[in-house]
Order: structure tokens, then C-alpha cells, then sequence
């Protein structure tokens, strides 16, 4: 570890009041929030989509293939389901300060 150069320091800027770091938290929060439930809402209708393209593939000559997508299906929708509600009930009922 040796010493710094002033050359080789970052400038920041300058911090007026504490007020302005908590604003740009809860902004970046915010729009993190907002992030996270549109790609889990997304990942939701792709999946569902997904599933109902596969059983139309499947549906024609292979009915183990289509009881094990079934299954698979089954157990997936209430996992991604239940992250979609936490999330829009997070971003919908958040304090938006």
C-alpha cells in the first residue's frame, strides 16, 4: 500500500447536507422496487406462456413428457406467483416520499 498521488484521487463532489444522500437512497430504492416487480411480473408471463407453447408441442404423441411439464408447471407457479405479489404489494404500498 503506498501513498496516493493527488493526481490519482477521484473528486466526488461535495456533500451540502445529509438530506441530499438519503433523497438519491430512496430514489435509487424506489426505482429498484419498480425494477424488480415489472421483471417478476414479466418472468410470470413468460413462464405461463412457455408452458402453454410446451403442451401444445407436446400434447400430439408424448403424454409423459406432457404429465412431467404438468408437474414441473405445477410446482412452479406458486413459487414465481408468490414473488410477483410480494413485489407489486411492496412497490404499490411502499411510502413514496
Amino acid at each position: 500500500m503506498g501513498s496516493q498521488s493527488d493526481s490519482e484521487l477521484i473528486e466526488g463532489g461535495v456533500v451540502q447536507s445529509m438530506v441530499d444522500v438519503f433523497l438519491v437512497h430512496g430514489r435509487h430504492r424506489e426505482a429498484t422496487a419498480r425494477m424488480i416487480a415489472i421483471s417478476l411480473v414479466g418472468i410470470l408471463a413468460g413462464s405461463a406462456l412457455l408452458h402453454f407453447i410446451a403442451i401444445l408441442v407436446l400434447a400430439h404423441d408424448q403424454a409423459n413428457a406432457l404429465e412431467e411439464m404438468n408437474r414441473f408447471f405445477n410446482a412452479w407457479l406458486p413459487v414465481i406467483s408468490g414473488l410477483v405479489g410480494s413485489a407489486t404489494t411492496y412497490y404499490f404500498t411502499k411510502d413514496k416520499s
